[in-house]
């Protein structure tokens, strides 16, 4: 990796959760494991029938996170500026991919082979620790979206039952600007907060 891009990931190390807790000794051994590439709009960066050998920093573009069903490509998350992806790899090596990560813009990412990492037990403990973190994190964010969704189909039966002016008088008692939003959290800020390499 050159010198202008180990300095913008020694920047922006902190703000990202799987580098969180890292010294700087063990972040400087992570960005000697890395590789910069790039990749175009319609690159496919990873297959869901790869094998698990690797994780990515996204450091400036967008990403789509597919999933196949059947003989369709389903979208079901986009990935911005500052995200990791791939790092279940550090707790499943080489067991199959999860989902395609797709370039939807110019992107320019850090690919950490995990053989290279593993040349450092402290880091790769460190890494793995944070993994489990993110990983309870979003299992938290899906309980609660599911609770959420159960309340909102719940709400939607019982307003069939109801008469059409009960329906109203239940409208007129939420609260103004109240809003449900179920919506996942992003890992990082989008790539407008990160500086762009040279």
């Amino acid at each position: 990796m050159d010198k202008k891009s180990a300095e913008l990931m020694m920047k922006i190390a902190p703000r990202i959760p799987l580098f969180r807790g890292l010294g700087q000794g063990q972040i400087e051994e992570l960005i000697n494991c890395g590789k910069l590439l790039t990749a175009e709009h319609g690159d496919v960066v990873i297959e869901e029938t790869d094998k698990a050998d690797s994780f990515y920093i996204l450091l400036k573009g967008e990403t789509s996170v597919e999933k196949r069903l059947g003989d369709d490509i389903i979208n079901i998350a986009k990935l911005t500026g500052g995200e990791c992806f791939g790092e279940m790899s550090l707790i499943e090596p080489m067991s199959d991919r999860s989902a395609r990560i797709r370039a939807m813009m110019h992107c320019i990412l850090i690919k950490f082979n995990l053989n290279a990492v593993k040349h450092f037990p402290d880091l790769n403990a460190a890494l793995t620790l944070n993994v489990a973190r993110i990983l309870t994190r979003r299992l938290r964010s899906m309980n609660a979206n599911l609770v959420t969704l159960s309340v909102d189909l719940h709400h939607k039966g019982d307003e069939g039952d109801q008469k059409p002016e009960e329906a109203v008088k239940s409208d007129a008692d939420e609260k103004p600007g109240q809003v449900h939003d179920s919506s996942s959290e992003l890992f990082m800020k989008t790539e407008h907060d990160l500086e762009k390499p040279q």
